[in-house]
């Protein structure tokens, strides 16, 4: 399998498969909000985690790390309520 040379430390248990190289995971209650909230703005959750994190991208020079994610993610959704 390609991936597993990638991450040989990776062990694949017989009923589960591998993560692909772009998956990441995101606190459960951050990941629900962002569900409602583009539910209720009428488009996809993902393209509205998508959309912060390309803005965060445009607008820093910091580095996109797994707490940078999840500031950036917070911020949005503080940003959309308020709209």
């Amino acid at each position: 399998m390609p991936w597993r040379k990638h991450q040989p430390h990776l062990e694949v248990q017989p009923d589960r498969h591998p993560l692909p190289d772009n998956a990441f995971y995101l606190d459960a209650e951050i990941l629900e909000e962002f569900r409602v909230r583009a539910d209720k703005a009428g488009y996809g959750y993902q393209t509205m985690i998508n959309d912060a994190l390309r803005e965060y991208l445009s607008k820093s020079g910091k580095p996109l790390d797994e707490t940078v994610i999840r500031q950036v993610i917070r911020e949005e959704l503080d940003r959309v309520a308020h709209h």
